[in-house]
């Protein structure tokens, strides 16, 4: 990329900063329509219908057991999001720990499972990549639960000497749409691939064994960030 002074300099890094807050920003805003204020409508209804079905015991107790099944949701989504926006704490906790935590608790019960393997030996990261590397662990989980549909997330996080690879692989994704998926991902222009250039990591799409297979690759040698 050619610059002619600073000013297109600060010109192009504030369009990039501009969009990178703009892509979080809608994303949180439909993540909290789909998940949260969808949710809460229901209970509206839920509601309308116990107000129906006075005087009918076992239909109320039907709604109410119903009801109180989707809030519990509700709350699990509010946890997520709140998860998602809380400050990445890696003073005294390892990389490796940090992202054995962050799948545990995005363990869906009854709905999903994350399996995490590290291997090889723990080397150090600057404080903005830990953060970066994590979060978009953290993307790729959620986004494999949100649309993929996945029932099983495997993480494995793998140190080389100048290498550090994470492999996050569903099982939700139809082979059948794989090649026109990756295609897609590869293309898209998002927080993933926003984050991944900021710490000079790659992050490519590939068909995984049972589903969609995301490899982050980050540099260990030179890389201070």
């Amino acid at each position: 990329m050619f610059f002619t002074g600073n000013s297109d300099f600060n010109e192009r890094v504030s369009m990039r900063a501009a969009e990178f807050c703009e892509q979080i920003i809608l994303e949180m805003g439909a993540e909290l329509h789909d998940e949260v204020i969808q949710k809460l409508t229901s209970m509206s209804l839920y509601i309308e219908r116990i107000d129906r079905a006075a005087g009918d015991p076992s239909e109320i107790l039907s709604l109410v057991t119903r009801m109180r099944s989707d809030f519990e949701n509700i709350t699990r989504s509010v946890r997520a999001i709140s998860s998602r926006l809380h400050p990445v704490q890696s003073t005294g906790v390892s990389f490796n720990t940090s992202i054995i935590q962050l799948c545990d608790s995005m363990q869906r019960t009854g709905n999903g499972h994350i399996s995490v393997a590290i291997f090889g030996e723990e080397l150090s990261l600057g404080q903005l990549s830990f953060t970066y590397l994590y979060r978009i662990v953290q993307e790729l989980v959620h986004n494999a639960f949100k649309h993929s549909a996945a029932w099983n997330v495997n993480v494995s996080v793998s140190w080389m000497p100048a290498l550090l690879v994470i492999d996050v692989e569903d099982d939700g994704t139809s082979h059948a749409k794989m090649d026109d998926l990756t295609a897609s991902l590869q293309n898209k222009y998002n927080t993933l691939q926003i984050r991944s250039q900021a710490i000079r990591a790659t992050i490519k799409y590939v068909k995984g064994k049972k589903g969609l297979l995301a490899k982050v690759e980050y540099p260990l040698v030179g890389n201070t960030r």
